[in-house]
């Protein structure tokens, strides 16, 4: 047993030094030898590979390759067979500076066989082979439960990983609280109408994810729950910046190595990653503006006015004469001869009585129906390309519409469209205001005002107008357009707006969403004003936008195609919605390597995301050429080639990206929390951020019972399918529903239930206390192992016992041989190092976890280290030497953890005082 642990122990401290290490390209190479295999044959592939490295087209690479193939040879050298395990050797430049090489080969010998063998040149030293072999034993699956709620995990030697947590009320009645969403973040409704929460309704549909086709659809929602509650938390994400406030228990979806978990809020971590749409659903029918033009009044035409001013000298009157003989004033006779001006109804038969016409018959022959002003009967993107640039730069004016801007280019541009659409006549001035000189736009006509300001009401409180929301794309691009045109701006290898009404920055960030456009939004101070920025930086958004919305000015116009032709292919936002590890395991499945898929080692290692084009030139390909070779080669994986590469097509399509949580905090819980139900998706859209519908969580499962509920936790127990030595199940829980469950059996036939236990929780104190009362079920499990054996040395150190902590003890201990067991947790260090001082001469000696930099002393010399000594190794060493038994002690676990805590990672059982 010692001897085991010990290997183990050196075996892992190996491994986990080999993973620290970093090539400054594909230059690491990875050997692996399997026991018996010839190492001719070996070192006549490597020689190959050392003539395949001179392609390489960077010469420090190339260079590199062969200098750490040759030391792998020059080592093989010394094997005439390799070692009864097995081997694996690893080799290259290890330099962390730039320009400076330093070579390093290690070799490893495995402690049970290696069963794979290959050659790996890789950017880091492939270690998984090596890491599976020290996952020793066998692993179980761990289920605690009750009618409420339940947890399934997966105990594989010391760690718990909890699969999944579920809830379920089909064995209690409560039909308020829950989940929530707070009132004013924003939803998209099917009608395109982008609005808080609060004004979601029975029945009205609204924007949602179809996670089996990976695309955003409208979905009915069928409960609206109104609740306060007394704790809030506010998540930020980053990549794109969103925000979102909602209760503690609200469900999300995380993009995971395992694929789509669901996660509480309060469990989320920063560095999580978060679904949020990257296109939203748009409708197609066009929006009345339902406003009404009045009717123009009688004016004359040119040969009616010339009759009247006839008529007036045949009379022999002048102006005033005829317009005090009539009742009238001399100013409107003027502008009734002249055609300025509309003479209105009264006043003009006024005066044909005057001069002795039939005024019937004289307006029938010579008046005209004058338009007072034009207004479109649907709001088209003209209309609404001049709302978005009065929500931004404009404002009412009493009888006029006001228009301010920088760019006198623009403002000639919208002068001539206000003409074209109205038909008003407008002015442009140049004036002075407090930020700099601008131009003022005036458009005259109150008609105009009237119409403008009853068909878009919201304007008024400067938000988008909701029949623009409900309009086609074509609509809302003008709309976009306006909005950007006067506050908008391209620079810094960005476009960016920004304004002080939060509503509509963020209702603008949602609207871009259906052009696929992802922006960032948050506030930000701009001097003591309160302020909110929306962000386009990723180029394939840059380009839609260009395509789809654009600037009128050419200055920004100009600087927008200028940020897209500059801007590089790197892409921080528009992300496949996928950990690389999930899909390295899918092309494992399928018999695909590493090296299959080109330049993506850190993707696959789950180190870092890749941006929806270069997954779906890079990877997508790759699997669907392997489905195609394998049903041509009539093999047995090919069906499940074919449905791995549809899914991996599936998430090459998606409309939806992670996010990554960059922070989470608790605020204000002012305000109502809303809770909706959306039985179709179970999920909907709350400010782009995917969340799992909520209002059902309690009287969901009383309609689809028990039942259903035991089905979920029979199907979050595939997880337990294809694991690696998986020896069964233990199920647990308080109550008699985990019998019902087991004697349900709604889980795999493959799986074998080991027992059944009582415990007090259902969560991952339920699972602890399951693996408590399994001790005779799972007796030889390294856990249960490791907890009998602390509580045993917990018993003796609180009765005053056999048992012994502290350096100097144990290391005495040793000596005399007193010591029964060795405790030593796993991975700790501990060095004692001398230090000189080289100004004074002083001497000292330092106890410190990690060797690093001395402080200066205190003569103001420099500390220099003369010797460092490894004190674990040390103890191990003679330990071993003594033949006491050395038991590892994992971190993993809470007792591991809190030995550590308590005793510094050192501790015996004694054969006497």
């Amino acid at each position: 047993m010692s001897e085991e642990s010990k290997a183990r122990f050196d075996f892992k401290k190996q491994v986990e030094a080999l993973k620290k290490y970093r090539g400054r390209g594909t230059e690491l190479i990875s050997v692996y030898i399997t026991p018996g295999y010839q190492i001719s044959d070996i070192v006549a592939k490597l020689r190959d590979e050392y003539g395949q490295a001179s392609n390489i087209k960077s010469k420090s690479t190339q260079k590199n390759v062969q200098a750490a193939l040759e030391r792998i040879m020059a080592f093989l050298k010394n094997f005439r067979t390799p070692p009864a395990n097995g081997m694996a050797v690893f080799a290259g430049n290890v330099s962390q500076v730039e320009g400076k090489t330093d070579y390093e080969l290690f070799s490893i010998e495995p402690p049970m066989p290696l069963a794979v063998q290959f050659y790996r040149c890789e950017s880091v030293f492939v270690t998984e082979p090596l890491e599976e072999l020290i996952d020793v034993g066998g692993q179980y699956g761990l289920v605690v439960m009750d009618g409420k709620e339940a947890t399934v995990a997966v105990l594989k030697g010391k760690q718990i990983r909890v699969v999944k947590r579920m809830e379920s009320t089909a064995h209690q009645k409560v039909h308020k609280g829950g989940q929530c969403i707070h009132e004013n973040e924003l939803v998209c409704f099917s009608d395109g109408s982008v609005l808080p929460i609060r004004n979601a309704v029975e029945g009205r549909s609204l924007a949602a994810l179809d996670f089996k086709s990976l695309k955003t659809a409208d979905a009915a929602c069928d409960k609206v729950t109104v609740r306060q509650s007394q704790k809030a938390l506010l998540l930020k994400t980053r990549n794109p910046v969103s925000t979102l406030k909602v209760t503690p228990e609200h469900v999300f979806f995380t993009v995971t190595e395992n694929g789509f978990e669901e996660k509480r809020a309060e469990d989320l971590k920063e560095g999580d990653f978060l679904l949020l749409a990257s296109k939203l659903p748009s409708p197609a029918e066009r929006v009345l503006t339902e406003a009404v033009a009045p009717e123009g009044t009688a004016v004359l035409s040119q040969e009616g006015r010339i009759k009247l001013v006839e008529k007036r000298k045949s009379l022999g009157e002048l102006q005033r004469e005829a317009a005090a003989a009539a009742g009238l004033d001399q100013a409107s006779v003027s502008e009734l001869e002249r055609g300025d001006a509309n003479f209105g109804q009264a006043r003009l038969e006024r005066l044909l009585g005057h001069y002795g016409f039939d005024a019937n018959a004289f307006v029938r022959a010579y008046a005209e129906k004058w338009k007072l002003v034009c207004f479109p009967a649907e709001v088209t993107p003209e209309l609404a390309q001049i709302t978005g640039y009065f929500l931004g730069d404009g404002c009412f004016d009493v009888n006029r519409l006001r228009f301010y801007e920088g760019d006198l280019e623009v403002a000639k541009h919208y002068e001539a469209m206000i003409g074209a659409v109205f038909g008003a006549s407008t002015r442009i001035k140049k004036r002075a205001s407090g930020w700099g000189e601008c131009f003022e736009t005036t458009a005259y006509n109150k008609w105009l005002v009237e119409l403008f300001a009853k068909a878009f009401p919201e304007l008024a409180d400067k938000q988008v107008p909701e029949k623009v929301m409900r309009s086609p794309n074509d609509v809302v691009a003008g709309f976009l357009r306006g909005l950007f045109d006067a506050e908008g701006s391209a620079s810094s290898g960005r476009i960016s707006l920004a304004m002080a009404n939060e509503g509509a920055v963020k209702t603008a960030r949602l609207l871009l969403l259906r052009f696929g456009i992802i922006a960032s939004c948050a506030p930000k101070k701009s001097g003591k004003k309160q302020q909110y920025y929306l962000e386009v930086s990723d180029s394939a958004s840059l380009a839609r936008f260009a395509s789809n919305i654009g600037f009128s000015g050419s200055r920004k116009q100009g600087g927008l195609l200028k940020i897209i032709s500059a801007k590089c292919s790197v892409n921080r936002c528009d992300q496949a919605p996928v950990n690389g590890l999930l899909v390295k395991r899918l092309a494992r499945e399928v018999g695909l390597k590493n090296a299959d898929f080109k330049g993506l080692p850190s993707f696959l290692n789950g180190a870092r995301a890749l941006s929806r084009r270069l997954f779906a030139e890079r990877v997508l390909p790759v699997f669907k050429k392997r489905a195609v070779l394998l049903r041509e080669e009539g093999s047995d994986l090919a069906g499940k080639a074919e449905a791995i590469a549809d899914v991996i097509e599936r998430i090459a399509c998606a409309q939806v990206i992670p996010a990554k949580l960059a922070k989470k905090e608790p605020c204000s819980v002012e305000g109502a929390f809303y809770d909706l139900s959306v039985p179709e998706t179970r999920n909907f859209i709350a400010n782009g951020v995917v969340v799992h519908n909520s209002a059902n969580r309690y009287d969901r499962l009383h309609v689809e019972g028990v039942e259903f509920y035991y089905k979920r936790i029979g199907a979050a127990m595939d997880a337990f399918v294809g694991l690696k030595n998986f020896l069964g199940v233990i199920v647990g829980g308080p109550g008699p529903a985990k019998h019902d469950f087991v004697k349900m059996a709604p889980f795999n036939y493959q799986l074998k239930i080991l027992g059944v236990v009582d415990t007090g929780y259902t969560d991952e104190f339920g699972i602890r206390e399951v693996l408590e009362k399994s001790s005779e079920i799972i007796s030889d499990q390294e856990a249960v192992k490791e907890k009998k054996l602390l509580d045993e040395f917990m018993k003796r150190v609180s009765t005053g016992g056999l048992s012994l902590y502290g350096l100097a003890e144990i290391q005495s201990a040793l000596e005399r041989g007193q010591i029964e067991r060795l405790l030593v947790t796993e991975g700790m260090e501990l060095w004692q190092i001398k230090q000189k001082c080289g100004n004074c001469g002083k001497e000292r000696v330092k106890l410190q976890e990690k060797p690093g930099s001395p402080e200066p002393c205190e003569c103001g010399g420099k500390w220099q280290v003369v010797d460092e000594h490894d004190l674990v190794n040390a103890i191990v060493g003679r330990a071993e030497e003594k033949a006491v038994p050395i038991e590892m002690i994992s971190r993993d676990t809470p007792e591991g953890s809190q030995f550590y805590a308590t005793f510094k990672g050192l501790g015996a059982l004694l054969r006497y005082k």
